[in-house]
């Protein structure tokens, strides 16, 4: 169970923006909101994922997909968006991000898998 692939979100247009790797930088002017979705491989079945962002500043967990840091909700009405993406509030600097996966919700139990780690 591994994380293949972390993106990052336009979170004021409900859409992915790109494939964040590490070494990234980021302008602030990419988006007027920004927040993080992990994609997890299926094999075996992903439940939940754990986000620790610079050294647990920021830490949650999320037991269903889109896995993202700063979560997301229901459309807005009108919008074409599968989801609404909200906001991490990021400001400049630099970012350490750890995504773990788990096999069972809650991101305690179960097996833990191979916990991925960029900067940005």
């Amino acid at each position: 169970l591994r994380v293949s692939r972390i993106w990052l979100l336009d979170a004021a247009e409900d859409r992915r923006l790109r494939v964040l790797n590490n070494g990234a930088n980021i302008a602030l002017s990419e988006a007027g909101a920004f927040n993080i979705e992990a994609e997890i491989n299926l094999e075996p079945v992903g439940r939940s994922l754990n986000f620790n962002l610079n050294n647990g500043a920021v830490e949650k967990m999320e037991n269903h997909s889109p896995y993202t840091l700063a979560g997301d909700g229901v459309p807005l009405p009108g919008s074409n968006a599968d989801r609404n993406y909200r906001d991490m509030g990021l400001t400049a600097g630099v970012y350490t991000l750890t995504v773990t996966p788990y096999n069972e919700r809650t991101a305690t139990a179960g097996t833990r898998g191979t916990p991925t780690t960029i900067s940005f």
